[in-house]
């Protein structure tokens, strides 16, 4: 990412189904919501879907593999966006929306300290000089983005629970 621009805002978010409709959304159901959202960003001309350049994602479930399905994102945005805390509010509002408001989300780029003393500060402003922010970032990916616990259960082995994309053209 960093070949192509020298600065991004950088937004950790999960995206989940909200409790009462869980149930209701199995491991397929994520993945069209998946594609839907990644499509949604590819076709954007303006707004927060539109400043998003690429993304690392993970699609994870809780309790015994077939139930909480969420979505985690780490998402490269145009760093003329000034308040990375606000772009990922609006990503996760856009998910509400994208979902007719079944879905919620969780904002880390909120609670940055928290996850100082895990893995450093990952979030908001990276240039790519910053050497300090860009292994706290390597850590998110290596340690919390590639875990191998939380599979969902109800996938065949051809699913795919990570990946990245790349979505401006330059």
């Amino acid at each position: 990412m960093f070949e192509r621009r020298k600065s991004y805002q950088l937004l950790f978010i999960t995206l989940v189904i909200k409790k009462y409709v869980r149930d209701d959304v199995n491991f397929e159901t994520m993945q069209t919501l998946r594609r839907k959202l990644f499509q949604r960003i590819k076709d954007a001309t303006r707004g927060i879907l539109y400043d998003i350049h690429g993304l690392i994602w993970r699609q994870e479930s809780g309790g015994s593999g077939d139930e909480n399905h969420h979505l985690h994102l780490v998402v490269f945005v145009s760093a003329s966006r000034r308040d990375h805390v606000t772009a990922c509010d609006e990503l996760g509002e856009y998910w509400v929306a994208l979902t007719r408001g079944w879905g919620d989300y969780d904002n880390s780029n909120r609670y940055a300290h928290f996850y100082k003393n895990r893995w450093g500060v990952a979030v908001g402003y990276l240039h790519r000089d910053d050497d300090e922010k860009r292994e706290s970032l390597r850590k998110v990916i290596g340690l919390y983005m590639s875990k191998v616990t939380q599979a969902p259960v109800d996938r065949d082995e051809d699913d795919k629970l990570s990946g990245r994309r790349k979505f401006c053209a330059e």
